[in-house]
């Protein structure tokens, strides 16, 4: 059986650890509403971004996620 978590059943603090991602992903704005058929199925985005993984596979940003997540690469 698989396990659920949710906010307030998570793991202990010190089983998190830090990690930082290696690469570079490609990303192109998208204002107001739009869906997008992702691996995990299809998710909407009010207001956002639009996202290529590394196997170029699409998935959806929020605005205030990726303000607050992603800087521009040099």
């Amino acid at each position: 059986m698989s396990r659920l978590f949710f906010k307030g059943s998570l793991p202990p603090d010190d089983e998190f650890k830090y990690y930082v991602k290696k690469g570079t992903t490609r990303i192109a704005r998208v204002e107001g509403p739009f869906s997008v058929d992702t691996r995990e199925g299809l998710m909407h985005c009010e207001d956002g971004y639009l996202a290529l993984d590394n196997n170029d596979d699409p998935y959806p940003i929020a605005k205030d996620v990726f303000d607050t997540v992603y800087e521009p690469a040099d």
